[in-house]
């Protein structure tokens, strides 16, 4: 199979991966979401949990508990939080109400709990309360093929986006060629237009191969013509983008950062693009240099990022094939 081929195979497994499949058994039977009992004054709200839509969701407050009881034939839970919590414990037991195994989870935007053999209810509670989106009930099957995110570590390629879906539009024929060469990639978005629109840049992760989930800044979302390019700063104010940014640089330590570029004609008219390229190199210098955000709580030690590279249109004002200007043989030789 051709390059070309394989990358238009790839793109099509993407539309293919954000369409939600309904659990099923082995036999094809379908799996219910089983029940779910919601503290006192929320009952009516279950529905939302099973709704298929990310934004809406459920607040369980501080110490009161949301109990999920399987099908037989569940092999495992998919929770799926409205923000990443920062601590729930997920408890399951048996039918006579003897505890098998406690985990704490938090952090993240999905969470997967393999489900003992013995489990007939799941107990979540938290101190601080969380926020649920969608649970659902995986038979063994589905659990295996599951993506099961990594804990965040030292990565082949960063690629920073100023939109959710920018991954795509903006560097569709990227992401393909990062993943046939099997590279570790993360990316990290400065906006969203909703929870929604997180998932699907979740899901088109894992479309990829990639099992580090993408990190959010959660930026307004908004798009700004050139005549408005000087409210970018404004919008998403300098310092603290800036910070989030050399935080994030210096965890994930890329040896490759791939962006925007600096030609808003290129970047279809959107400053905030031609902003996210700005700020971005910004951030790489700042992150190299120790003194920088030194005096910050949990400071992370500087990062030299070994290549940049912004997106470009060839000097031609036409938004060109976003996989030919950038040239992935020297990013693959930094790597």
């Amino acid at each position: 199979m051709t390059t070309h081929l394989r990358r238009a195979a790839l793109l099509l497994s993407i539309f293919l991966l954000l369409i939600p499949a309904g659990s099923r058994a082995d036999d094809g039977e379908t799996i219910s979401n089983g029940t779910a009992a919601l503290p006192e004054g929320l009952e009516d709200f279950a529905w939302r949990l099973t709704d298929g839509d990310e934004n809406s969701r459920v607040h369980i407050p501080a110490e009161e508990t949301l109990t999920l009881r399987p099908e037989d034939k569940a092999a495992a839970l998919l929770l799926v939080w409205y923000t990443p919590p920062k601590s729930v414990s997920v408890t399951q037991l048996t039918a006579s109400g003897d505890a098998i195994e406690t985990v704490t989870t938090g952090g993240a935007l999905e969470t997967l709990v393999p489900l003992n053999a013995h489990t007939a209810e799941l107990r979540l509670t938290s101190e601080e309360g969380f926020a649920l989106s969608e649970y659902r009930f995986l038979t063994a099957e589905e659990a295996e093929n599951a993506t099961v995110w990594e804990e965040p570590a030292p990565v082949d390629v960063m690629l920073i986006a100023a939109h959710a879906g920018d991954e795509l539009t903006c560097f569709s024929g990227l992401l393909p060629t990062l993943a046939e060469r099997q590279l570790r990639v993360v990316t990290v978005l400065l906006s969203d237009q909703n929870r929604k629109a997180e998932q699907e840049s979740l899901r088109t992760a894992a479309a990829f191969n990639s099992r580090i989930a993408p990190v959010f800044y959660c930026g307004k979302n908004v798009h700004l013509s050139e005549e408005y390019a000087n409210e970018a700063r404004r919008v998403w104010k300098d310092e603290a983008v800036r910070s989030f940014l050399v935080k994030v640089l210096r965890q994930y330590r890329p040896a490759v950062v791939i962006t925007h570029g600096t030609d808003i004609d290129g970047e279809g008219g959107d400053a905030m693009r031609v902003y996210t390229a700005g700020i971005v190199q910004q951030a790489v210098d700042w992150a190299a240099n120790p003194e920088r955000e030194s005096g910050r709580r949990n400071a992370l030690a500087a990062h030299t990022v070994q290549k940049l590279y912004l997106r470009m249109d060839g000097g031609s004002g036409r938004r060109a094939a976003t996989h030919g200007p950038i040239d992935l043989r020297h990013a693959a030789a930094a790597v």
